[in-house]
């Protein structure tokens, strides 16, 4: 990861089923976490001290409100009760759960697996991507016929 480390692994991990209660696996499809998608995650927060703050604080309240439900871990929760945890953090953070949120969608429907289990082409779309019409010169004819909508001056 470079210098991207934010998170210790225990951090890692708790990241990784909260990214799977974010977005839940679902048929063929892998939950974000699952997905390895904690790198991305981490990587984007870790830019600015600002963002690496609030997502190291937002995390802390994730274990301390699963710690409030009675559980060691968030992961030792039933799913029912991490989504309660997430409501509960959503609502007392909701700039961390925001950004939390946004990181993962961008990580999540950019991975080429997502892409093609979604019935898209997960290459780029350019060099070799969407082919363009021939241009029509002649949508230029209305503002050709106009005439020029400006003054010479002289030099």
């Amino acid at each position: 990861m470079g210098g991207a480390e934010v998170l210790s692994s225990e951090q890692q991990d708790l990241l990784t089923a909260i990214l799977n209660r974010i977005i839940p696996p679902e048929g063929d499809l892998l939950g974000a976490g699952d997905l390895g998608l904690v790198d991305f995650v981490e990587k984007s927060v870790s830019s600015r001290s600002e963002s690496r703050r609030l997502f190291l604080d937002g995390i802390t309240e994730v274990e301390v409100a699963a710690w409030h439900q009675g559980a060691s871990t968030f992961r030792a929760l039933e799913i029912d009760r991490q989504d309660e945890v997430l409501r509960q953090v959503e609502a007392s953070r909701p700039e961390f759960f925001n950004l939390l949120v946004e990181r993962t969608y961008q990580g999540y429907y950019v991975d080429p697996r997502v892409l093609t289990a979604l019935g898209h082409d997960p290459r780029p779309p350019q060099p070799r991507g969407h082919e363009l019409p021939a241009f029509d010169a002649s949508v230029l004819d209305r503002v050709r016929a106009r005439g020029p909508i400006f003054r010479l001056v002289p030099r």
